[in-house]
């Protein structure tokens, strides 16, 4: 019997990954182990391997298309005695959703797979979407209970007691619109319909393919505003120490840049240390605080292929060029607690970040830029940067996170060789 292999929880708070590359194809042979296709998350591009050995049976995605946890991907016929029980799976339909001898049809990509489109307005993280569809619930119809709506598991199974037996129909599937082809399964992780004929494709200039790592962040951004309560704290540091403490470090080879993102990820992992609140995560199920143990700093790093998330774990216990050397190399493969955007010297005023969900905080670096200062009387030159932060509204007060960047403030204008580590 055929091996379903669902896509593997890759990382947490990871829920869907972009096909990037596959390894192998079908009626290939491949050994237990063997990577088999490239998968980029918005946190790092992993290979993933084939849990049994056989011959691929059917790559159920191309390339360029989004696929949820735990949806089925590949099929693998095993060569051997395995246990090739079929894993549950969010295209298994209930009988009692079959009783609809024309379904409507859905649009399907070259490989037959059917997208699977978020209905507008709807809150539900996929564990919950992928069960409403298994008992063949319209996701529309369950009452939400959480914030903003959000539909838990609890909330799904409550509609599921009261519902009638037999009379569930699966969840629909949105009609295709122009913008769906050619955008690498991105419309999967939009919030909302686009609408048919809105994009104009004769015209332009050109078309390109939106990569995982420009949708990973637009999609979090989407949920994090739709989910959070944001508000924005800003601060202008007196930046003359820093500059030279930048200077007298003497790493031209990580760039004066680097070293000034470092010192700010030190700085904010310091504070993080006395204001546990902004190092958690919120779980929207429970509504619970998690507050975290390690202070891992996320670091949003301008490259040739957009932002990557860069994570320096435990960021108060490394010291500032460690930090720089870790940022530099691609980073730690860590969970964010905290995340940082970087935009390497060429930041704005204030820019207000937009949280990583579930983060509880984030901060943004603007740029160091002269200006004059009264020092007893005198107006003198001096170097100031901006920086601003962001909270989750709905369990950090103004007051606390006013607290968070004031101490950040202090350890920044005045940052000393204990900072350098």
């Amino acid at each position: 019997m055929a091996f379903d292999f669902e896509l593997p929880d890759v990382g947490e708070g990871i829920h869907e990954g972009e096909i990037v590359n596959w390894l192998v194809g079908e009626g290939d042979p491949v050994a237990e182990d063997e990577d088999i296709v490239e998968v980029m998350t918005d946190k790092a591009t992993v290979q993933i391997s084939a849990p049994v050995a056989g011959t691929i049976a059917e790559l159920r995605f191309d390339e360029g298309d989004v696929v949820e946890v735990g949806e089925i991907f590949v099929v693998i016929e095993p060569s051997g005695d395995v246990d090739t029980e079929p894993q549950p799976s969010d295209e298994t339909e209930p009988e009692t959703a079959r009783a609809d001898p024309e379904p409507a049809p859905s649009p399907t990509g070259t490989n037959g797979h059917q997208p699977q489109r978020t209905p507008e307005g709807i809150l539900a993280p996929p564990s919950v979407r992928i069960e409403a569809r298994k008992r063949g619930i319209d996701i529309a119809d369950v009452e939400g209970t959480g914030p903003a709506g959000r539909i838990s598991m609890e909330d799904l199974e409550a509609h599921a007691s009261t519902e009638p037996a037999g009379e569930a129909t699966p969840e629909p599937t949105a009609e295709p619109t122009s913008a769906t082809g050619g955008a690498g399964g991105v419309a999967q992780a939009l919030p909302y319909d686009i609408e048919p004929g809105s994009v104009d494709r004769e015209t332009a200039r050109a078309v390109e393919p939106i990569q995982a790592a420009t949708v990973s962040p637009s999609a979090h951004a989407a949920r994090a505003t739709s989910l959070q309560s944001h508000f924005t704290h800003a601060v202008q540091i007196d930046a003359d120490e820093l500059v030279e403490d930048v200077q007298a470090a003497g790493q031209e080879d990580l760039g004066e840049d680097t070293l000034v993102t470092a010192f700010v990820v030190k700085a904010i992992a310091r504070g993080l240390q006395d204001h546990e609140r902004c190092n958690a995560w919120v779980d929207e199920d429970s509504r619970d605080l998690v507050v975290a143990d390690p202070i891992n700093v996320g670091v949003a790093t301008p490259t040739e292929d957009g932002l990557e998330l860069r994570t320096v774990a435990d960021a108060d216990e490394r010291g500032v060029l460690s930090i720089a050397g870790t940022i530099a190399d691609g980073g730690d493969d860590a969970e964010a607690t905290f995340t940082v955007t970087s935009y390497e010297g060429n930041g704005g005023l204030v820019a207000t970040p937009i949280l990583v969900h579930p983060q509880m905080a984030g901060a943004s670096i603007g740029r160091i830029r002269d200006v004059a200062r009264l020092d007893e009387g005198d107006v003198v030159p001096g170097k100031q940067l901006s920086l601003a932060f962001t909270f989750d509204h709905r369990y950090i007060d103004g007051y606390d996170g006013a607290l968070l960047a004031d101490d950040v403030e202090e350890l920044l204008s005045s940052p000393g060789s204990m900072l350098l580590g």
